[in-house]
């Protein structure tokens, strides 16, 4: 038998530690775990799952401004009688800044033909996703080359406040193409489809 009571909604999300951003910036990173309202009495379902990938927003939202060990102390969840109270504690840490990037092993490109590829500077703010759009545009530049194979690799030093990254690179053989399969063409011919195309075996 089983009395299921009155569904209790969410009445309070509380932030402490955030001192560079108000409350009002960071509730709206919470796509699924929001306040309930008497405007918006449809709003305050609490759901463990989304809860954590709202949490996964916000450390985000942090690490893409600079604060690159943000840390989410607690995330305490409150059931009172008539509501649920959301505590969350966060440790903001100080802003990263880049300070220098060096690179080993590369041969095929000078550290400054790299820097140009990676399009970041010394002294700028850190940013997780800037960053990691980076490493893949280096990550690019030697497979528009032919270095299929290449193999990078990175590490985040912190120096204080400041971020030293190293890379390094094996940068293997070119990679030339062996073959090309086509299948599924049951209405056009292999010929037909290969003077299309501009890459053949022998290529790099």
């Amino acid at each position: 038998k089983i009395v299921e009571g009155n569904k209790t909604k969410i009445k309070k999300i509380n932030f402490t530690g955030n001192n560079s951003f108000k409350k009002s910036e960071l509730i709206k990173l919470f796509n699924n775990t929001k306040e309930r309202k008497w405007y918006k009495f449809w709003q305050g379902s609490y759901n463990e799952n989304e809860f954590d990938l709202d949490i996964k927003n916000l450390e985000n939202y942090y690490r893409n401004n600079g604060y690159k060990d943000v840390d989410i102390i607690s995330k305490n969840i409150n059931y009172l009688n008539d509501r649920i109270e959301i505590n969350i504690d966060i440790d903001e840490n100080d802003i990263s800044y880049y300070n220098k990037f060096s690179f080993s092993g590369n041969n095929k490109f000078n550290s400054e033909e790299l820097m140009d590829a990676l399009d970041l500077k010394e002294s700028q703010i850190y940013s997780q996703d800037e960053f990691n759009l980076a490493v893949n545009n280096l990550r690019n530049k030697y497979l528009d080359e032919g270095y299929f194979f290449a193999d990078l690799d990175y590490s985040i030093i912190p120096n204080e406040n400041n971020l030293d990254i190293n890379f390094s690179i094996n940068e293997n053989e070119k990679t030339k193409i062996r073959k090309i399969k086509i299948t599924g063409n049951d209405k056009t011919y292999d010929n037909v489809i290969r003077r299309e195309m501009k890459i053949y075996p022998g290529d790099i």
